[in-house]
């Protein structure tokens, strides 16, 4: 393990974080390259920066290993982790994808942790995956407002999801004011207020037995019904939210299929994001 050579003069050493046992070991390793990445391809002086980074049982355990027997970088790295790899506790791409936001959760914090367990994910994806997964594990609200968003990673997801936060926060004064201001309207007695006496009408006769089977329309299934009366927390602020975010350069409209449609936003069935006549926005 000696006369392995040193740091060329002209490198500046970085500030490099300790290991003692505790934590990632295989985390640990990634930042070391990450801020070593100048001398990548130098074994020696890469030998030597690691192993001050070493401190207690860490150290230790390299203080056993014979004289002369770590021969270069791969060596090391492998032996390393190998010894202490039981501390990593590797992630599944399963539990990385069930891991949700919790409906009291602060964004911050979430996106922080979401993003500590990627990084002990067994399986390496590009960031913008991780971006994509992250995005879909967000509660309802937050993920409509910020899924047209083209963030490039998760630093910008998180400043993505901040802005949305603040917007939902102002919508949701807007309608308390709205509210209140209707409340106190209402409750004002109107002048000349007439009474409305109820009376008893009079007796009808009994209407004809009906064809209960004429013209009636198939019932729908359970699993149907549910879908189409499902109450989901942002349908009432669907078009507020969706103009919000067309404004400020949030969300980015999808070439239309039907260019001759574009524009017909008087038919009902007219949908401003796909921009043709198909079904409404909410």
């Amino acid at each position: 393990m000696d006369g392995l050579g040193s740091v060329s003069l002209k490198f500046k050493q970085p500030l490099l974080q300790t290991y003692t046992r505790k934590g990632s070991a295989r985390q640990h390793v990634i930042r070391f390259k990450i801020l070593t990445g100048t001398i990548a391809d130098q074994d020696a002086p890469k030998i030597r920066l690691f192993v001050s980074t070493l401190k207690g049982m860490a150290f230790d355990w390299y203080s056993t290993l014979l004289e002369d027997s770590i021969q270069n970088w791969t060596i090391l790295e492998t032996r390393f982790l190998t010894h202490f790899k039981g501390k990593d506790h590797p992630v599944t791409m399963a539990q990385l994808c069930s891991l949700k936001q919790g409906e009291n959760e602060l964004t911050y914090d979430f996106i922080h942790k979401w993003k500590a367990m990627a990084y002990k994910c067994s399986d390496v994806l590009p960031q913008a995956s991780l971006v994509d997964i992250c995005r879909n594990n967000r509660r309802a609200r937050i993920r409509s407002m910020i899924i047209g968003n083209k963030s490039k990673n998760l630093g910008e997801l998180l400043e993505a999801s901040m802005e949305a936060k603040t917007l939902i926060k102002d919508l949701n004064s807007q309608k308390s004011s709205k509210k209140e201001q209707t409340a106190i309207s209402t409750s004002k007695p109107k002048k000349n207020e007439v009474l409305n006496v109820q009376t008893k009408s009079a007796p009808q006769p009994p209407k004809k037995a009906e064809n209960k089977g004429a013209g009636k329309r198939p019932e729908l299934s359970d699993a149907f019904k549910e879908r189409v009366e499902k109450k989901y927390p942002f349908d009432e602020d669907v078009e507020e939210i969706f103009g919000a975010l067309l404004a400020n350069g949030k969300l980015t409209l999808p070439d239309p299929k039907r260019p001759g449609e574009v524009g017909k936003t008087n038919d009902p069935r007219y949908c401003p994001y796909h921009q043709m006549v198909s079904h409404p926005l909410n």
